[in-house]
């Protein structure tokens, strides 16, 4: 039950922590299209201002531009001139730079702010205005950043009374400290309402999520306990049918797990050493109980059909999805590092690090342990015929990596089989388990 309720706190930390990323990542993105659509809203109204200006200064002119001789510099920069000093006073911004073209093209007037830079600006709208004009009677607007600062560049036509196109301008549109503030708390106030819709959803979503994830934990730990309890059974089948106990199984998957530690291997090998180290026998289910439990030495014939309990392990195996990983142990547990173990005959590196792993754990508790037939060897006993196996049976680098924790081992783990040691065992596959389900969330 606790091992259930970790499961599910973690899982809840999971759930908290991906909900929190999701709500950063999300919060991101509404500024940057909040910012991107405030942008064109600014220049949307940006536009509508010039065009108002544009539109009053034409109604202005209407006369000059219905008699082509009266449309010279002087007549149009008088006007222009006098629409400035009247007419410019727009809350949200203002023309900093402009000119008034006919229609050759030649400028018949133009103002500019006293603070900007007449041919700065002049360079500039020409480049633009060369790149985006269609036609001069067309409409053009767009935003142009120097440094954070943004220009509004906007070219219009100007008409005659009877709607014809007479004249053009052309100029740059500046925002003012008031139309900043304007922006600023449009800007405030889409992010307020977007943040706090975001917020409400994100918090009303979680009980929804959180009642989900507890429900699909709970499945996850019950199946979770089903395969381990599934692991445990076979492991135990097969022991108590070849010596009465299953003592030699607990020992060892805890023998290899530490010494897969000492090594450090994945969480994922680990988990596969302790499923292949429970099962690494369960082919001898297909092994007649003349020769499993024949008191004697075997015959060379009887001995062929016991090392099939190899091959008859991966088969029984390889039915389960779950324990597929298991095969490393199972169906090479019984290789030498030189090449002369069975059932595949593999040496060095070819046989997998798992079951070089676990030939040394099974080895190990085998020697420590008492046998009907035999008494248990001493610590040093033992390690003087692991030594004598190395780069034979053993793998050298392995070896040499036991060789730091096989002491406590002796010491913590041979012939033991009581409580504890079972419970040190559940704990440790709890461990691994529970963490394989987390991290693949």
């Amino acid at each position: 039950m606790s091992n259930k309720k970790s499961l599910d706190k973690s899982i809840r930390a999971i759930l908290v922590k991906r909900l929190t990323a999701a709500y950063v990542i999300i919060s991101a993105l509404i500024i940057i299209l909040v910012l991107i659509f405030q942008l064109f809203d600014i220049s949307e109204l940006a536009n509508e201002q010039a065009v108002e200006s544009v539109g009053r200064f034409n109604a202005q002119v209407m006369n000059i531009l219905d008699e082509p001789t009266t449309m010279n510099s002087e007549n149009l920069q008088k006007e222009l001139e006098l629409f400035r000093k009247y007419h410019t006073h727009h809350k949200f911004g203002n023309f900093i730079y402009g000119s008034i073209f006919n229609l050759n093209g030649e400028e018949l007037a133009h103002f500019a702010d006293k603070n900007v830079d007449i041919e700065y600006q002049q360079n500039h709208l020409d480049n633009f205005f060369e790149k985006h004009r269609i036609t001069q009677a067309s409409d053009i607007h767009n935003i142009r950043f120097e440094g954070l600062i943004p220009y509004i560049y906007i070219g219009l036509p100007m008409k005659d009374s009877n709607g014809n196109f007479a004249a053009r301008t052309e100029g740059v549109y500046q925002i003012s400290a008031e139309g900043w503030k304007i922006i600023f708390f449009r800007i405030l106030r889409a992010l307020i309402i977007a943040f706090l819709i975001l917020l409400i959803t994100t918090i009303a979503v979680y009980p929804v999520i959180s009642r989900l994830i507890q429900r699909l934990s709970r499945l996850t730990g019950n199946l979770l306990e089903s395969n381990l309890e599934t692991l445990k059974v076979l492991g135990s089948a097969v022991s108590k049918r070849d010596s009465d106990t299953d003592a030699h199984n607990y020992r060892v998957t805890i023998i290899a797990v530490r010494l897969a530690k000492q090594l450090g291997l994945s969480d994922d090998e680990i988990r596969s050493i302790i499923k292949g180290s429970f099962l690494h026998d369960v082919g001898k289910i297909g092994i007649r109980d003349n020769i499993l439990l024949k008191p004697g030495k075997l015959t060379d014939d009887e001995y062929e059909i016991m090392k099939s309990h190899v091959t008859h392990g991966v088969e029984v195996i390889e039915n389960s999805d779950w324990l597929t990983d298991a095969k490393d142990i199972v169906g090479y547990h019984h290789e030498k590092f030189d090449g002369s173990g069975y059932g595949h005959g593999l040496k060095g590196e070819q046989i997998p690090i798992r079951a070089r792993i676990f030939a040394i754990a099974d080895v190990f508790d085998a020697l420590t342990s008492k046998r009907p037939y035999k008494e248990a060897l001493t610590y040093t006993e033992t390690m003087e015929i692991l030594e004598a196996g190395r780069g034979s049976h053993f793998d050298p680098e392995i070896l040499d990596g036991f060789n730091f924790i096989s002491k406590n081992i002796f010491d913590n783990v041979s012939q033991r089989f009581d409580d504890n040691l079972k419970k040190e065992l559940s704990e440790l596959i709890s461990c691994y388990f529970s963490n394989e389900i987390t991290e693949k969330l």
